[in-house]
């Protein structure tokens, strides 16, 4: 039997869209996974923020675990994560259901139809997704619905697959995976290389180093900003608009709704 044995740390960090600079630069120990720390470096976030909510994460496949998601939705924000199989027993792809499509998108309980979103809002600690029928074939069909997003935490969310903030936030968010490789070179945080790693054991020293270095990256964008006199130096940015991969949705949403019509009589 192999064992495989790994003596070290994770080193998870939480970068801001706007600035691209990290908010959290957190070291947890190797033997733990991710998505297990997620709720407590979430939480650092936000009191680095002035205990202001975010209205979205974007995380890679690491974080699709569905407390990351239930946890998320059920404070009003929005996970923009790539979907993972449960198990080895789930399907590759996602599966439309009897109330949502395998994107996440409701279907309308009369006509059974493609729907719009109307609003979504947390109600006694739960996520909820308002919408109306897109098709309005049936009397039925014009008023609002509404279901609960713990039906699927992880389809239902509070910020649609097809909108364009949706998609601009998924492809965007290799951009910010350079980070690691950037601390790492310019302040030695999570070094890879046995020469570069302090020769004193355990994390907190590794913590030390990653906090400084969020410190002063922080004074750098400060800097650029002009806030702490001079010129402002950050110049004006191209943010990514989504649509590309909206408009691709939209082609295979359609394409995957007439594959499930009935043949026309």
């Amino acid at each position: 039997m192999l064992v495989k044995a790994w003596h070290g740390y994770l080193h998870i960090e939480i970068i801001d869209h706007l600035t691209h600079a990290p908010i959290v630069s957190w070291l947890i120990p190797a033997n733990q996974q991710e998505h297990s720390a997620y709720q407590d470096v979430f939480q650092r976030a936000v009191r680095n923020l002035g205990n202001s909510l975010p209205l979205a994460v974007a995380a890679d496949k690491g974080y699709s675990i569905e407390n990351v998601f239930r946890f998320n939705t059920d404070l009003g924000v929005s996970s923009v994560i790539p979907y993972r199989r449960r198990n080895s027993a789930e399907a590759e792809q996602r599966q439309p259901t009897a109330t949502h499509d395998e994107y996440g998108i409701p279907v309308c309980n009369a006509c059974g139809g493609d729907t719009t979103f109307v609003r979504f809002a947390v109600l006694k600690g739960k996520g909820r997704i308002w919408f109306k029928c897109a098709m309005t074939t049936l009397a039925s069909c014009q008023k609002v619905q509404s279901i609960q997003c713990s039906k699927d935490y992880r389809a239902l969310l509070p910020l649609w697959r097809t909108e364009p903030a949706y998609a601009a936030l998924r492809e965007s968010h290799s951009s910010y995976e350079h980070k690691h490789r950037d601390l790492r070179i310019q302040y030695l945080v999570a070094p890879d290389c046995l020469a570069l790693r302090p020769k004193r054991p355990g994390r907190a020293c590794q913590q030390l180093r990653a906090s400084a270095a969020l410190l002063i990256e922080w004074l750098r964008v400060t800097l650029r900003a002009g806030l702490l006199g001079g010129p402002t130096q950050v110049g004006p940015s191209r943010p990514n608009s989504g649509n590309g991969m909206v408009e691709r949705l939209r082609e295979l949403r359609m394409a995957k709704a007439a594959l499930r019509s009935p043949d026309p009589p």
